[in-house]
């Protein structure tokens, strides 16, 4: 979590630049930490509550370059054979990181598209800067 407060994440997604700091990473980083955690891939938590920290952040940082659900199954594959220093996963393992990929991929869509909406503030703020710019006239 540490790690966390001085993330500053820079990905290439659709040709421009996008930067995120720790408060708009937050929530993602907690909805990405929460599934992996949750299936455990490699039963490290029962060790260690933050064995994957790094998994998470690595995740982070590449799920803008996926496209899909298999995208980000290939993006898990890799993350867990870096962190094992393995490419070798059981049948178990490898089903397990297909719903994983699932849980994330869902994850994710759901962070870009709330992400893409405006804010209450951002409409009250176009609004009166519409009001401001374009009065409503009067007829008389």
């Amino acid at each position: 979590m540490k790690r966390l407060r001085h993330l500053v994440f820079a990905a290439q997604r659709g040709g421009e630049q996008i930067r995120v700091d720790g408060q708009q990473v937050r929530p993602i980083y907690d909805a990405i930490a929460q599934a992996v955690h949750k299936w455990d891939i490699l039963g490290l938590t029962k060790f260690d509550d933050l064995a994957y920290e790094d998994t998470v952040v690595w995740l982070l940082q590449h799920l803008p370059e996926a496209h899909d659900v298999s995208s980000v199954e290939s993006l898990v594959f890799q993350a867990f054979a870096e962190q094992q220093e393995s490419a070798d996963f059981s049948p178990e393992q490898s089903l397990m990181i297909k719903f994983l990929a699932d849980d994330l991929w869902s994850v994710w869509t759901n962070y870009l598209y709330r992400s893409e909406q405006p804010t209450i503030s951002q409409v009250r703020f176009r609004s009166r800067m519409r009001q401001h710019y374009y009065p409503m006239s009067t007829s008389g």
